[in-house]
């Protein structure tokens, strides 16, 4: 039963080409094959703007410009013959009252994800635990681990003194899942999360 995590680190994944997903349309970026560094990909955010830039460091290198509110980036990873792993990373809209913006979000996420089997969806969704947009993930069959085995509470904002929850890893019920953790760091202004992941 292969795993996928920081137990695994003799595992070396392949990524296939990643598809960025911002305002408009998708654009497809191309991905070094081999290599199992998603920081490939780099996001960057404009001083004084709500404009990033996502770039490949694949040769040759497609700059993207897209609004910050909504970004999704899909890949599929090869762990060993006949099983592959879909991950998807997203961050939502921000805003306090961006309530049914994130709910159309979660469904875009959802229609992308369109149901595969060994997928894990995760990032920064701005959305607490009750939320529309986080239920939508629940009625969809996704797993939220820091719900099933997070030691409570599960804040992950802010870091310096975390008092509500807002980023998520959501997995497909087929796959397993152990050894949840919230670091505590000021590296960020959120605080990550971790899990192995296991293939059945």
């Amino acid at each position: 039963m292969p795993v996928f995590g920081a137990a695994a680190a003799s595992v070396v994944p392949t990524i296939t080409p990643v598809t960025f997903v911002g305002s408009t349309s998708p654009v497809a970026l191309t991905i070094n094959s081999g290599t199992a560094n998603f920081f490939d990909v780099v996001i960057t955010k404009s001083a004084g703007t709500d404009a990033v830039t996502v770039q490949s460091t694949a040769s040759p290198k497609q700059p993207v410009v897209a609004e910050r509110q909504f970004l999704m980036v899909q890949g599929t990873v090869t762990v060993t013959a006949g099983q592959t792993l879909t991950v998807i990373n997203t961050h939502f809209s921000e805003k306090d009252d961006q309530d049914q913006i994130r709910n159309t979000q979660a469904s875009a996420i959802l229609s992308t994800w369109n149901n595969a089997e060994a997928t894990i969806i995760m990032g920064d969704f701005n959305a607490l635990p009750d939320s529309q947009a986080i239920t939508l993930m629940l009625e969809a069959g996704l797993v939220d681990i820091s719900r099933e085995i997070g030691h409570q509470p599960t804040y992950t904002y802010y870091s310096a003194n975390p008092d509500h929850q807002i980023d998520y890893i959501f997995v497909t019920p087929d796959l397993g899942y152990s050894d949840f953790v919230i670091p505590s760091t000021t590296a960020s202004d959120h605080l990550p999360l971790a899990v192995t992941i296991e293939f059945p």
